[in-house]
């Protein structure tokens, strides 16, 4: 009988808190799912960012389906032997190390996709770009480790 009550109070504890959970997502607006990409058109304002934000942070599938259409560039900021080991194809490897000590020749223009290994040091690189004055820029959630797509050995 110990041994029920016990399982039972367990169960109502681990049940209530992942309620909590969603009741916050939805509180501050978001369900914890990627948004849709289909029809999507990049919102650029003078403030030099994507939809109101700085960059945008998007999904493998999204990225995929974004380099699909074309007219985007895809920047790798991993170090030459993280990019050498695999990347995407037709990417471009400019260290985030190289872009803090050497600054950034791009396009201001121009749409970037901005790739690591897990999506953190892309992540600072968007931000340094968006602050330079780079108008579309997207950072690859998950990095290389979340890419589905095709790469490059």
């Amino acid at each position: 009988m110990k041994r029920l009550t016990i399982l039972l109070i367990i169960t109502l504890l681990l049940g209530g808190c992942s309620d909590i959970e969603d009741k916050a997502d939805k509180a501050e607006g978001t369900t914890g799912e990627a948004p849709a990409t289909e029809g999507y058109s990049p919102d650029i304002d003078d403030e030099n960012t994507v939809d109101g934000e700085e960059f945008k942070t998007i999904t493998a599938e999204e990225a995929i389906e974004m380099i699909e259409a074309g007219g985007i560039e895809i920047i790798d900021v991993r170090s030459e032997e993280g990019y050498s080991e695999s990347h995407i194809p037709n990417a471009q490897n400019i260290p985030l190390k190289e872009m803090e000590e050497n600054g950034i020749e791009l396009d201001k223009n121009g749409t970037y996709l901005i790739v690591c290994k897990v999506g953190k040091t892309s992540e600072k690189a968007s931000k340094l770009l968006a602050e330079s004055g780079y108008k579309n820029i997207y950072n690859l959630s998950g990095g290389m480790d979340g890419w589905q797509g095709e790469v490059v050995n």
